[in-house]
């Protein structure tokens, strides 16, 4: 078995040390420092790169309309590029496991879900546009972070921009964009399991007058894992080139890349009941994957935007995007409990092949108009979405075989498959589209009363086979939404939100026939304060989701199957983001929910955290200008598989801590180490089967830039 590095323990001592004086520098420069006000150009405020900070101004996320953060009528949360590098959040998992409020669930090494409010998030979008995702609501893989900006999470149901709707939140990636001027990044890093991991990225102009614009991305990480048996490698690349055709119009065309090749991954995790419902304990390094067990993710994006100014009020933007993603995997998968003996355990391997296709045309008009001696905001938009999805699986002969001892587990020959290529049982081939209009005004009634009007208009068709069984749905369905926000006083804003939610799926019940619609509402009300010309932002909010028919997992019959539950949360939320001082950025988050059946006032999804608490801050030392430290911690309370199960979560903390120093302007090292305490912890227990954790582990870095 694969036994972590001691190196970590050494370094963590150091890094809390110097950690451990960051609050009293910190007081010190309350007391002597002042916060530089200084106006931010549209540009800096959508892009995080230049910032260099813990916090955006405005974002276009919620609405499509470039609003600030604090006349957004929701939660939003971002994790920016400066964030993303202090604590080398290199993919989604990561990533988003810093952002206030959202659970990283991981069901195995290579398929995640997201959660926020206690819902399981399916909103994913790139720029505004929907991102695909196939089956239920998780990701195969992760996204990496090498070609985003930012990641902006809005809790809460989005349905006016983002396809049609979610209690829970949406992510949008927000790409990086080409520079006018030259330049050049670089990144080397080494960790823990001989991780290895190279970046380059490069941006300028390719004319002297810097009408055309491009920028090349490119990284390879390849290394092992504290898992025995486990191995990854992924290569990630991007292109994007903008071009002004006129001073009015920008044309954008971009290709992004990304292969992940990770072997001895594990499908379904490990049994953690026995026989008499106790739970199991293993090693945390246990991986009994044998070597030709392998998951490869190829995803591919083509995308081309044209937008034009019209004139300094009205503005037209489309775009199209093309998604394709290939799956290729040969599977083990453990069912049944094993009891004293190591008996009641069988395998079942598979391998799976699978092509998913998805076309995105969207088409939007922002503009201003007078009405009644004041200046409005419109958006008017329509959207288009294909998604084709093809997939075959192949079993062995019997298909579940019984394990002799799973106590002493071994497995190395490779499966004798049997390829059948026509049974409708054995693939899937279904079409999912959906037709979009949507429309949005942001009404001034003075200068303190704002109020957000919108509407999304949903027609959804599905049409084809899923595993023998029909996926053919017709339904449409128009989504109200309002907001409002009052300004009591250049500090403190209070709002109000409201939206309905509808979301098709294409599920399975327990009867094998498609789940009928998930549908909701969802509220919001909160206030949010701002202090330093901006710069420092705190929000604190009561929401209320209602969404109806959702679906819960119910048994593996060839295929996932579901039955459906009416479920209500209730919750609180409190977050701060910003710049404290000019050394110091912070950004934290607590999330307090509670989710009950609405037929029975039971508690339900119980392996989704109650409370969850974040905070993530980095301090530039003004004795030592050249040495940046920082923390992020995050905690949940104790979770539980279901209120009668015996397979639970005791609650825990993870701490990350980093260290980076400039050794002149062009040249940087830094460290970071994850799991500081060596916290031992189980990933969701949703399923029922889990894995650990990974144990403390640290990442060197030299970074060049030019």
């Amino acid at each position: 078995m694969n036994k972590p590095f001691h190196t970590p323990f050494k370094l963590s001592v150091i890094c809390l040390a110097i950690f451990s004086v960051q609050s009293s520098f910190a007081l010190e420069d309350v007391q002597l420092k002042t916060i530089k006000l200084q106006a931010v150009n549209d540009q800096s405020e959508l892009n995080s790169e230049t910032s260099k900070k813990y916090i955006i101004n405005k974002s276009k996320s919620a609405s499509k309309l470039n609003l600030s953060i604090k006349e957004t009528p929701q939660t939003v949360n971002t994790v920016t590029q400066q964030q993303i590098k202090d604590f080398n959040l290199t993919n989604s998992r990561d990533i988003l496991a810093s952002a206030p409020g959202v659970n990283v669930a991981s069901q195995e090494t290579n398929r995640t879900t997201y959660r926020a409010r206690g819902f399981d998030i399916s909103n994913f979008q790139i720029d505004g546009s929907n991102m695909p995702l196939t089956g239920s609501d998780y990701q195969n893989g992760d996204v990496d972070a090498l070609l985003y900006d930012r990641i902006d999470v809005v809790k809460g149901a989005n349905g006016l921009t983002s396809s049609t709707g979610n209690p829970s939140a949406t992510v949008n990636y927000i790409r990086k964009r080409p520079t006018a001027e030259f330049q050049a990044n670089g990144a080397l890093s080494y960790g823990s399991w001989d991780n290895v991991r190279t970046e380059a990225d490069v941006s300028g102009s390719l004319d002297e007058n810097q009408q055309v614009r491009a920028r090349v991305m490119a990284a390879q990480e390849a290394g092992n894992s504290y898992l025995d048996n486990y191995e990854k490698e992924k290569t990630i690349a991007g292109v994007i080139l903008e071009a002004d055709l006129t001073d009015k119009t920008l044309l954008t065309l971009g290709y992004n890349y990304q292969k992940d090749r990770p072997n001895g991954n594990n499908w379904g995790a490990l049994p953690m009941l026995d026989k008499d419902g106790q739970m199991l304990s293993y090693p945390r390094s246990y991986n009994p994957m044998p070597d030709w067990v392998h998951w490869d993710v190829e995803r591919q994006n083509t995308f081309v935007e044209l937008k034009h100014n019209f004139n300094d009020d009205w503005s037209l933007q489309t775009s199209y995007n093309y998604n394709q993603q290939k799956e290729n995997g040969a599977l083990l998968y453990f069912t049944g409990v094993p009891d004293a003996d190591g008996k009641g355990v069988s395998e079942y391997p598979s391998l799976f092949e699978e092509t998913n296709k998805n076309h995105n045309i969207d088409l939007s008009l922002l503009g201003k108009y007078p009405l009644f001696g004041q200046t409005h905001e419109l958006m008017l938009g329509a959207n288009w979405t294909q998604n084709k999805v093809s997939q075959q699986s192949f079993y062995i002969a019997g298909k579940s075989t019984p394990i002799d001892n799973w106590n002493d587990y071994q497995n190395s020959s490779y499966p004798d498959f049997i390829f059948d290529y026509d049974t409708p049982a054995n693939k899937a081939n279904y079409t999912q589209e959906q037709k979009r209009a949507y429309a949005a005004t942001r009404l001034h009634f003075g200068e303190k009363l704002k109020v957000l009007l919108g509407s999304n208009y949903t027609k959804a068709t599905s049409k084809g086979q899923n595993y023998g069984n029909s996926t053919d749905f017709d339904n449409s369905r128009f989504l109200p939404y309002a907001g409002i926000t009052y300004e009591f006083n250049p500090t403190y804003t209070a709002y109000a939100s409201y939206s309905t939610i509808y979301k098709p799926t294409a599920l399975l019940g327990l009867d094998k026939k498609t789940l009928d619609p998930m549908d909701g509402k969802s509220y919001e009300i909160g206030m949010k304060g701002s202090w330093f010309d901006d710069q420092l932002i705190v929000s604190s909010a009561i929401f209320r989701n209602e969404f109806n028919k959702f679906p819960i997992y119910a048994k593996w019959d060839q295929a996932s199957l579901y039955d459906q539950q009416d479920i209500k949360s209730i919750g609180y939320e409190f977050n701060i983001a910003g710049q404290v001082t000019d050394n110091l950025n912070i950004s934290a988050g607590y999330v307090q929910q509670n989710m009950k059946d609405k037929a029975t006032n039971q508690d339900t999804r119980t392996f989704v955290p109650e409370r969850t608490f974040n905070i993530m801050t980095a301090y530039s030392i003004p004795q030592i200008p050249q040495l940046k430290i920082g923390a992020n911690l995050s905690w949940q309370d104790k979770t539980t598989q279901s209120s009668s199960s015996n397979l639970k979560q005791n609650s825990y903390a993870l701490l990350d801590l980093m260290a980076s120093y400039d050794i002149n302007n062009n040249l940087s090292i830094q460290a970071n180490v994850k799991n500081v305490t060596n916290e031992k912890y189980l990933n969701t227990l949703e399923y029922g089967q889990a894995y650990y954790g990974a144990p403390t582990n640290y990442n060197l870095a030299v970074r060049f830039k030019y």
